[in-house]
């Protein structure tokens, strides 16, 4: 009897073979690593695969404003206007009143000292306002600045100081000093 023995080299098939699932996964807007269970890889490699799918959510996001969300508010606002159960103020333009901004949620982080890192440096290196960093964030400006105020008044009536790492510029220092450099 002879043996017959036959050895195929299928690294290359295996390679094309990913790359062929990776790319159709890709085309239909689902995650590689949803369907393989895969949770490994380095930081950037979760941050692309992250960064890759947040579109599709993202979309969904806006979509969702648009067909269900908008339309509501608009029926509510109307309902309301209607009913007089609501006063509009004075100083309020009543053609803006359907002008609704509606934020769908932030990508979330993958390494929050990475990001607030980033965030920081972006800052001191003015690439980015303040402003532009708190909205990313889901937040409002104003309301972060009149939080932050109402805490550090707390903690000076009650006598509490708290490390920090930069000099706090009174706010009506700011203009002055800018037109004066």
């Amino acid at each position: 009897m002879m043996d017959v023995s036959v050895k195929l080299d299928t690294s290359k098939f295996d390679r094309a073979a990913a790359e062929l699932k990776k790319q159709l996964l890709y085309a239909s807007s689902v995650a590689l690593n949803n369907v393989a269970f895969r949770i490994h890889g380095t930081y950037s490699s979760q941050r692309q695969e992250l960064v890759e799918q947040w579109t599709n959510y993202e979309t969904l996001s806006l979509e969702f404003c648009e067909e269900i969300v908008e339309p509501a508010t608009r029926r509510w606002m109307q309902m309301g206007l209607l009913a007089d159960a609501f006063k509009v103020p004075r100083d309020v333009d009543p053609s803006t009143l359907m002008h609704v901004d509606f934020i769908t949620p932030v990508m979330p982080w993958i390494n929050p000292l990475h990001e607030a890192s980033a965030d920081e440096t972006l800052l001191e290196d003015v690439l980015a306002s303040p402003q532009q960093t708190i909205r990313r964030r889901g937040k409002k400006p104003d309301d972060v600045v009149k939080q932050t105020a109402a805490w550090q008044r707390k903690l000076r009536e009650n006598k509490i100081t708290t490390p920090t790492k930069r000099t706090v510029v009174p706010a009506e220092n700011t203009e002055s000093d800018s037109e004066s450099e």
